[in-house]
C-alpha cells in the first residue's frame, strides 16, 4: 500500500494494520517528522523506517523515534535488508502488510 500525503498515512493506519512503514520525510501536508511522531503515538511498536534521498538527517535527534534510516539509492540492497530484518521477526504464517508513505511523482 502506498500513499503520498501525511493525512492519508494516518488514515491508512487507522484502518489497516501494516507490519512496517517506509516513511519519506517529505510528504504533502505535515512534514514527515510529525507523521513519525503521530505513528509512534498511535502504535509505538510499529516499525517505521525512514526512506529518504537526504543524508542530512543522520544526526537529527528526532531520528531516534524511527526504527531505521535508509538513504534512497539505485541499489535497493540496503532497503531490502532493512525490510527483511523487521519482517523476519514475524512468524512465517502471518500475512505481511507494508505501508509506504512517500511523495508521488508529479
Amino acid at each position: 500500500m502506498s500513499t503520498g500525503d501525511a493525512e492519508s498515512v494516518i488514515g491508512h493506519l487507522r484502518f489497516s494494520r501494516p507490519d512496517l512503514v517506509l516513511l519519506d520525510l517529505y510528504l504533502d501536508g505535515p512534514d514527515g517528522w510529525e507523521v513519525l511522531r503521530d505513528i509512534k503515538n498511535q502504535d509505538p511498536h510499529l516499525p517505521v523506517v525512514i526512506f529518504t534521498a537526504y543524508d542530512s538527517f543522520m544526526d537529527d535527534p528526532r531520528l531516534s523515534q524511527a526504527d531505521g534510516y535508509v538513504i534512497k539509492s539505485i541499489d535497493l540492497g540496503e532497503l531490502k535488508q532493512k525490510i527483511a530484518e523487521f519482517l523476519n521477526r514475524k512468524t512465517a504464517n502471518q500475512p505481511v502488510l507494508c505501508l509506504q508513505a512517500s511523495m508521488a511523482p508529479k
